[in-house]
């Protein structure tokens, strides 16, 4: 068994990729953490032109498609994400061409599926994800996404909503981008509880009447939850304000200042 001891980064992990394909080693698994001197893990540095070298091999063989795919796989919130790429690159140089029609093959269909999980879930959030004004002018929008897609929601943002600035929060894994109308960057807070405390009165008043309208719009003899639940699963309900409750029953909002997370890119 081979161990390659990475950076945990996408960059990292595809520099141990490349350094199992060199060595031809046939059993191996990559680890973030060391496993001590017991296991004997090499130990592999981060290199962007190493990483970037082998995705432009890969975009040389098996074309543009197969390294969006490779990309979206390593998003996918599931183990063995480096065992995965491995596999399926040394397939496509193997064959020396694309492989993503290969359903039968085992290595095709773990990548594929993979990425095919981050794009359905990018996918719905581009049209699920709600953003919230700040009472400092911010537009902040949380969520708890299954993967790991705050980056390419994020991007797609940057080019809907590039005159405003906005931080998309990805609460499960405690990670944020800020866009400051420039640049997008990772940003650090401590969210001080409900972020609805926040919100300026004009969004409290926008939200309710988005949840009037919503109501009002709804026909009582086609209601199916079921398929509903399909498209818009409850587990993302509570960022949906059209799906909460009214916020004059039962709930009263601060509104001082001092709750405000100080949104600042990380150094």
């Amino acid at each position: 068994m081979h161990s390659y001891l990475h950076e945990d980064s996408f960059e990292g992990l595809l520099c141990a990729v490349s350094q199992a394909l060199a060595d031809e080693a046939n059993d191996c698994e990559f680890v973030t953490r060391d496993p001590g001197l017991l296991f004997g893990a090499v130990r592999v540095a981060g290199d962007a032109k190493q990483a970037n070298g082998l995705l432009d091999r890969l975009r040389a063989v098996g074309g543009g498609m197969a390294a969006h795919h490779v990309c979206q796989a390593y998003l996918a919130d599931r183990p063995g994400a480096g065992e995965a790429l491995l596999a399926y690159l040394r397939a496509t140089f193997s064959a020396g061409r694309n492989i993503d029609g290969w359903t039968t093959n085992s290595a095709v269909r773990n990548i594929s599926e993979r990425a095919r999980l981050v794009g359905h879930e990018t996918h719905r959030f581009l049209g699920l994800l709600r953003f919230m004004e700040l009472q400092d002018g911010t537009y902040y929008a949380p969520f708890e996404p299954d993967h790991r897609i705050l980056l390419p929601v994020a991007q797609y943002f940057v080019k809907r909503l590039a005159d405003q600035p906005w931080v998309i929060h990805d609460r499960k894994r405690r990670v944020a981008l800020l866009w400051d109308r420039r640049t997008l960057e990772p940003a650090e807070f401590d969210p001080p509880g409900d972020p609805r405390d926040w919100v300026t009165s004009d969004e409290r008043l926008w939200q309710e009447c988005w949840r009037t309208y919503t109501r009002h719009i709804a026909i009582g003899d086609r209601h199916n939850p079921r398929l509903q639940a399909q498209f818009m699963p409850r587990r993302y309900w509570q960022f949906l304000p059209e799906m909460q409750e009214s916020e004059e029953r039962g709930r009263s909002y601060q509104s001082t200042s001092r709750n405000l997370p100080a949104f600042r890119p990380t150094e």
